[in-house]
């Protein structure tokens, strides 16, 4: 009975043993994959003249404002310009007329044409560069809309701020 009971115990380790092995393999390939699998999804850190893209996207996401962008210091389609990041002074930028009354940075509208011929047909640039003098008047003009509608400045204002 002892004999039995002892060999049992003995069938008994060893597939323990044989039970862990096969985890710890599991395991092992398991995390190998995700390895491999995160190396394929997140993209390498490019780089170009001294500043890293990831890291300017980086700020961006932060909100952060970018000052003092260098001339070919940033690929010129990265440049995220809204209320909290503001354009440099220093920067130009080089229009296209798109039509009569549009103006385009000449810079894209290659890009713009070239959806056009691979047969992008209902492409519309809605809001096409404005000068600040441009979007004054705009703004202005769409505040007196609002306040002839029996909006008040501030509620006019508000108004705008939701819509665009």
């Amino acid at each position: 009975m002892e004999k039995q009971k002892r060999k049992r115990r003995i069938k008994e380790i060893r597939i323990n043993k044989r039970i862990i092995i096969r985890n710890i393999l599991i395991i092992t390939i398991v995390v190998l994959l995700i390895f491999i699998i995160a190396k394929c999804i997140i993209p390498k850190k490019e780089t170009k003249g001294n500043t890293n893209i990831t890291e300017v996207a980086k700020v961006s996401k932060t909100n952060k404002i970018v000052n003092n962008i260098e001339k070919n210091q940033l690929d010129w389609k990265l440049i995220l310009v809204n209320s909290s990041n503001k354009l440099p002074a220093n920067y130009e930028i080089k229009l296209s007329s798109i039509d009569k009354y549009r103006k385009f940075d000449s810079r894209a509208i290659k890009y713009l044409e070239d959806m056009r011929e691979d047969g992008v047909r209902n492409i519309w640039v809605q809001s096409s560069y404005r000068s600040v003098e441009e979007q004054t008047k705009v703004y202005n003009n769409k505040i007196e809309s609002y306040k002839e509608q029996g909006k008040t400045r501030e509620r006019s204002r508000i108004t705008y701020s939701k819509n665009y």
